[in-house]
């Protein structure tokens, strides 16, 4: 259209002759028109209003309002897309957040699952996660936490991924990193923990890994020959119920002090400074490389002081303690007992009035000997295996508290006087393994707590460590028996101070022995390896391996303070043992009544053990002097009067019911269930408010005496009296708690 405009307007010019003035106006006005079509182009505008636009500037309106205008609608346009700009700019600001802020909790394979792609293999950062989220929360938590969108792994494929996790001998970086996110929010007091190194001997053998490297050199320093000896390292915390293996090597018989020292001490700079946990001890055996490691450290087993820390080296404002294991000084003490004659300190001998001041086997065997053929033996866990064992069962704990014990103690006593009279003087091998038995009570059964720490204590620096240091074994040569008692005196100064600080300074409630021994890790070589005497380094990896997963995948939700036992028959039933002494066989009542420790009322489940007493000992006394019946109802008035808790009363009739299985006669469990009877309507009668009428009733039922009843019968009546006795003392309890609604229940049961 301009151009045929032009062209009209050039042949009007050819006609028609104008002024210049005239004809620059003519050519800037096509210029705008050019400029102004062009830029309608660009717009939304439509050809008809370009064409409307372009003949206003042409015939309508002067060419600076239409500038104006178009400068005004381009002005505004420019600011809404400004401000569409701006917009984005923030919205795109909020996703880098958001995908900063999921970076810092979510890995890329969670991200990727996030978007719903499919994830081959979980990363170690996601794997941790999944753990500690199990570890913390449970089983439960960790399925809540994937159906709400937080990509974790699941609980089945947690277990496969730890199954087949690679484990290499060092030290365990991915459970130390683990282990930091489970303390992470853990109070000062519950990061407390300490070290326990055992070592294990292993079968020389060079074994393809799963992951195609080779295991079964010597990975510590100097030699690169095949292993002989694993030395495997565990952290226990104080507080919290959790133990994890934190690092573990392999040597042969040429590892020095210097290098055992050095790799214990990576060890614990690695602990404290990856997961925050403080080491406060360091709890060992007195093996050949771990001696040779105390005294490099200036700790000797021989002469001189007994000192038992040195400066901590990870902060020089600290000291780190040493513990040679309380189970293993155990071990070595009853070895040494086999093969010499221990010489006690003559202020023992005075103090206590022994026969002699030299302890010998020779006693125990003269024991084992006389008791093969009683029915009622006052040591019965004195077997062959205890007297003479091969060199394996001398290495079971079992062997070593059967020997170390108050029955075998007693029993000496008891064997050794004439007619069961009470002797004038105690026996010293009687008294030595009353004292050894004693020392592993305080250094590995009890619980410490603020109440009875100043008892134990004493007992232990005045009693126990001159003891020790008194002792002088016949032929003495530097062999473990020489070195087990400064490594008992070392121990004791240990766990004494310890105990003082986490009682005292971190408010701990108690503080049981048994946290100070290498008890767990003596556990996870006899359960997790097996059976097997020498396991190869790879089945040491191996077991290392399913350890560790079972420690990741437990629950620790509830459990706050450890629940487990140092083991075995280590823990004796201690109440099973008083009426086995010498002095219990007088025809006196009265005596036996007053031995029993029952001075306050027995009120939770630890406090029961202490009551040393036995049934089968009570029948066997009662029934030589003729006094069953009257023995067993004094004693059932005394004790069940005293008992409170419930679970105590059931184990307390659950023992009368597991010793009545060596009883011959029936007649004696009728005579027992005649003393219960009596001693309950005992009870009852004390408290007439309560219905006592129609729990005399049942009893009527339920027992009917007669000389001839099987202990089949026996076990059902005594099962039966104690459900009935269990519901009786609720219902005490319960009117003793709310005694004004007493007299009300009194009138309505008669």
């Amino acid at each position: 259209m301009i151009n045929q405009n032009e062209q009209r307007m050039s042949l009007n010019n050819a006609a028609y002759p104008c002024k210049p003035e005239s004809l620059r106006c003519m050519q800037f006005i096509r210029k705008q028109s050019k400029t102004i079509e062009d830029a309608a182009k660009n717009t939304s505008l439509n050809s008809s209003n370009r064409c409307s636009v372009i003949s206003d500037v042409r015939y309508n309106e002067p060419l600076s309002d239409v500038l104006m205008r178009q400068i005004k609608s381009l002005s505004e346009q420019n600011k809404k897309l400004s401000i569409d700009l701006g917009k984005a700019h923030e919205k795109i600001h909020i996703l880098e957040t958001y995908i900063k802020s999921m970076g810092k909790f979510c890995s890329e394979n969670q991200l990727n699952a996030m978007q719903g792609r499919k994830v081959q293999k979980w990363d170690d950062e996601t794997i941790m996660k999944s753990i500690v989220t199990k570890h913390l929360g449970g089983k439960k938590m960790l399925e809540f936490a994937r159906r709400n969108l937080i990509p974790l792994c699941g609980n089945t494929t947690l277990k496969e991924i730890l199954k087949c996790y690679p484990i290499h001998s060092g030290i365990l970086t991915f459970n130390l990193d683990v282990l930091k996110l489970i303390v992470q929010d853990f109070s000062p007091g519950q990061k407390r923990g300490t070290l326990k190194i055992d070592e294990k001997s292993v079968t020389p053998a060079r074994e393809l890994h799963s992951d195609g490297t080779y295991v079964g050199n010597c990975t510590l320093p100097p030699s690169n020959t095949l292993a002989q000896n694993a030395f495997v390292v565990l952290l226990t915390l104080m507080q919290i119920r959790l133990k994890i293996v934190v690092a573990i090597e392999f040597s042969d018989k040429t590892l020095t002090g210097e290098i055992m020292r050095n790799f214990l001490f990576n060890v614990i700079q690695e602990v404290e400074n990856r997961t925050g946990i403080m080491i406060d001890l360091i709890s060992l055996d007195i093996g050949p490389a771990n001696a040779s490691m105390l005294k490099s450290v200036g700790i000797s087993l021989y002469q001189g002081s007994r000192s038992n820390h040195i400066i901590h080296p990870n902060d020089i404002t600290r000291i780190l303690r040493f513990n040679p294991d309380q189970v293993h000084n155990d071990k070595n003490i009853a070895g040494a007992f086999r093969k010499y004659d221990v010489i006690i300190p003559s202020s023992f001998v005075e103090e206590y009035n022994l026969v002699s001041n030299k302890a010998t086997m020779k006693d125990v065997y003269s024991l084992y000997n006389k008791q093969k053929n009683m029915i009622y033996k006052p040591a019965p866990n004195l077997k062959q295996e205890v007297v003479k064992p091969n060199h394996f069962e001398s290495m079971y704990e079992s062997t070593v508290y059967n020997l170390i014990s108050d029955d075998v103690s007693n029993a000496l006593n008891f064997i050794q006087s004439p007619n069961n009279a009470s002797p004038e003087k105690t026996s010293a091998t009687s008294f030595f393994l009353k004292m050894a038995n004693k020392y592993t009570d305080l250094m590995v059964r009890l619980k410490w707590t603020r109440e009875n720490f100043h008892e134990y204590s004493a007992w232990l620096l005045e009693k126990i460590i001159p003891f020790f240091e008194g002792l002088k074994f016949m032929k003495e040569n530097r062999s473990q028996a020489l070195k087990c008692i400064p490594a008992a005196v070392i121990g004791i100064k240990s766990v004494i101070e310890l105990t003082q600080l986490y009682l005292f300074d971190f408010d701990f409630d108690e503080v049981p022995a048994e946290w100070f021994s290498n008890n767990s890790i003596e556990c996870f070589f006899s359960i997790v390896v097996g059976k097997q005497n020498k396991p190869s380094p790879l089945e040491i990896l191996r077991a290392i391996r399913s350890v560790s997963s079972t420690t990741l995948m437990e629950e620790h939700v509830n459990n706050k303070n450890y629940s487990f036992c140092s083991g075995g028959v280590g823990q004796q039933n201690h109440f099973m043992k008083l009426l086995r002494n010498k002095k219990l066989c007088d025809d006196s009542i009265s005596n036996l009544i007053e031995t029993l420790p029952l001075s306050e009322t027995i009120e939770n489940f630890e406090d029961f053990f202490p009551i040393e007493f036995t049934w089968r000992t009570v029948f066997k006394t009662s029934i030589e002097h003729n006094s069953f019946l009257s023995a067993s109802i004094k004693i059932m008035e005394v004790v069940s009067a005293k008992i409170t808790c419930d679970r105590c009363k059931s184990k307390f009739f659950e023992y009368g019911r597991n010793n009545s299985e060596t009883w011959s006669l029936s007649i004696e469990m009728s005579n027992f269930i005649l003393s219960m009877e009596f001693t309950f309507r005992k009870l009852s009668s004390e408290t007439e408010s309560i219905d006592t009428l129609k729990f005399r009733e049942t009893f009527k039922d339920v027992i009917l005496t007669q000389v001839d009843l099987t202990v089949e019968h026996c076990f059902s009546r005594v099962n039966t009296i104690i459900s009935i006795f269990l519901k009786f003392r609720t219902k005490l309890e319960l009117h003793q708690r709310f005694p004004h609604r007493r007299n009300a229940y009194a009138s309505k049961c008669n």
